[in-house]
């Protein structure tokens, strides 16, 4: 059974002491590595793989996805360290990923397959822990949901029963379905443009770009550097400026693997992350995390700090980095 939470607004707090020794573990402030190229912060470690990690809406705090339990769940802490709290329970083993608090400071949309292991995305009301499922397919599967700037529409990935993966937009509340163009890992600018990684070159594809686009699909352009041959993960920086995504060293197969007691990532994916403008699509990329590591999964703080998973001391945790200076 989860433990009872207490929420007000965006902001946490326990409701007696006895819920707070039952449902929280209290962490040390994040630990830090200075590199010879910039600084590198350990923002959440422990047991177990942690990804996925967002920034809510006021700043104050990241949800993320964690198997420090054994099986991948949604866990939500202070940016600067504190009570870390766990949102839901895994069901059967299931898998509950991409976690993100809704502008409302009481929602989590995210993706799980605690139905019948398929994966679809939910919604998690966070002041009477009611669950609810945005998507119903049953062949294949709905992962990495992305809301817009307006909080109006949700997009993802959809994977059809053969495989094949494109991306698609509903309403936030799960209505009109329609599929946009092909691809994977999408996300937002501000200003409402969809950003994506998508396949060329056949089947399977030769190379993976990131596009940004139009809603219908319309005025698609490629945005990350030509040189790079399979990039993932797309993440636009908060004012537009800038766009950070991942870079793997050859064809894209998977990651993260299900293991006795839990999770792990592929201790043989390297990965580095590089960071190209988008206000000035000329300058060239600067790549800000070395493929010395599994490095993946990126999301921005408000000041401009990219959060990542990196494997970099021997576990999956969660690290920050400045983005407006290179490191290793």
């Amino acid at each position: 059974m989860s433990p009872k939470l207490c929420w007000r607004a965006a902001s946490l707090r326990a409701c007696t002491t006895t819920v707070l020794l039952a449902g929280l573990v209290w962490l040390p402030r994040p630990s830090a590595a200075q590199t010879a190229n910039g600084p590198l912060q350990q923002v959440v470690g422990g047991p177990g793989l942690d990804i996925d990690a967002s920034v809510s809406p006021d700043g104050k705090s990241i949800v993320y996805a964690s198997s420090r339990g054994g099986d991948l769940e949604l866990w939500m802490r202070g940016i600067e360290g504190g009570a870390l709290y766990q949102l839901t329970s895994a069901v059967d083993h299931s898998a509950d990923r991409y976690p993100l608090l809704l502008p409302d400071g009481n929602t989590i949309v995210f993706q799980s397959d605690r139905v019948d292991r398929t994966r679809n995305i939910w919604t998690l009301n966070l002041r009477n822990r009611a669950l609810a499922q945005l998507t119903t397919f049953t062949d294949g599967g709905a992962s990495h949901p992305s809301l817009s700037p307006d909080a109006q529409t949700i997009c993802f990935t959809r994977t059809s029963a053969a495989g094949a993966v494109s991306i698609w937009l509903m309403t936030a509340d799960g209505g009109n379905l329609r599929e946009v163009s092909p691809g994977v890992d999408c996300t937002w600018t501000p200003s409402g443009k969809l950003v994506l990684a998508r396949g060329s070159g056949g089947d399977p594809p030769a190379r993976y770009d990131i596009w940004m686009m139009d809603q219908d699909g319309a005025h698609a352009v490629t945005v990350s550097a030509a040189n790079h041959t399979w990039s993932r993960s797309p993440a636009v920086s908060p004012d537009g400026r800038w766009l950070a995504y991942t870079v793997y060293p050859s064809m894209f197969t998977g990651d993260i693997r299900e293991v006795p007691g839990g999770f792990e990532i592929d201790p043989r994916v390297r990965t580095s992350i590089w960071l190209v403008s988008l206000a000035q699509p000329t300058t060239p990329p600067r790549e800000v995390v070395a493929q010395d590591a599994f490095n993946s999964y990126a999301g921005w703080t408000r000041d401009r700090r990219l959060l990542f998973t990196s494997t970099r001391t021997g576990s999956a945790d969660i690290w920050s980095v400045a983005a407006t200076q290179p490191s290793r």
